[in-house]
C-alpha cells in the first residue's frame, strides 16, 4: 500500500498468528464477563495465475496418490439458525419429555472436493448454549445415523471458563443420509434452557474404490 496509516501490519500476510491484550484497567466493561471476541481481518490477494494453479494441483494429486485417507472434513449444523423447524419443534417439548429430530445430513451440504469420497463419521460433538449456567444433568441426547446404533452423547463439560454453554460427544460411525437426534430435559422446559444446539460432525474420507 505503501501508506504509513496500514503499519505495522502491512504486508504481513493473511495466514498469521494474533495476541490480543486487553487490560482491566483500560476497559469500563467487566472483562470477566467476556464470552468471546472476534477479530475482522481485511486483506487483498493477487493471484498467482497459471503457475500456482499448476503447483496447487500438482500437490493435492501428490497427497492422493501417497495415501488412502484424505483430510477430516467436518461440517457444523446449527438447529436455531439452519434447521428452523426442527428448532421449533425442540421449542415445543415440555418438562421431563423426549423429542425426536430428523437431521437431514447430504453430501450436498459438505465440500465439493470429497463429492467423490467414501465419507463416514468418526465422532459427533454437540455444543448446547444456554440461557444461564446449566447443571451437566440437564440434558438428555442420543444421536442415531441413517445405518447403524444410537449414541449417547454423555461426558458434558464447559469448554470456556464461565460460559454457559455445554459439550460433549459421542464416538459413532455413520454416513451421510438422515440422522435423528433425541433430546430431552428434566424440570425446565427447552425455550427456558436453551439458546442453540450446535452439532460437529467430523468425517473421515476414503478414496471411492473403482
Amino acid at each position: 500500500f505503501d501508506d504509513h496509516r496500514y503499519l505495522p501490519f502491512e504486508g504481513a500476510g493473511a495466514i498469521s498468528s494474533w495476541r490480543i491484550d486487553m487490560h482491566q484497567s483500560n476497559n469500563v466493561i467487566d472483562l470477566s464477563r467476556l464470552t468471546d471476541v472476534v477479530l475482522s481481518l481485511c486483506y487483498t490477494a493477487k493471484s498467482g495465475g497459471t503457475p500456482l494453479e499448476i503447483v496447487a494441483r500438482a500437490n493435492w494429486e501428490k497427497g492422493l496418490a501417497q495415501s488412502d485417507q484424505m483430510p477430516s472434513p467436518q461440517y457444523r449444523m446449527s438447529l436455531r439458525h439452519e434447521q428452523p423447524g426442527l428448532w421449533k419443534q425442540l421449542q415445543a417439548v415440555k418438562a421431563n419429555q423426549d423429542v425426536e429430530l430428523k437431521l437431514p445430513l447430504s453430501r450436498a451440504l459438505l465440500p465439493g472436493r470429497f463429492l467423490e469420497f467414501d465419507l463416514r463419521t468418526a465422532r459427533v460433538t454437540v455444543y448446547a448454549h444456554s440461557r444461564h449456567q446449566m447443571a451437566d444433568t440437564a440434558l438428555r441426547v442420543q444421536i442415531a445415523p441413517p445405518d447403524g446404533a444410537a449414541g449417547q452423547v454423555t461426558g458434558w463439560t464447559r469448554p470456556w471458563a464461565s460460559s454457559h454453554t455445554l459439550r460433549a460427544n459421542t464416538e459413532i460411525k455413520g454416513g451421510p443420509g438422515t440422522w435423528t437426534l433425541t433430546v430431552g430435559t428434566g424440570d425446565a422446559k427447552v425455550p427456558e434452557l436453551l439458546e442453540d444446539v450446535v452439532l460437529i460432525f467430523d468425517f473421515r474420507a476414503k478414496r471411492a474404490r473403482r
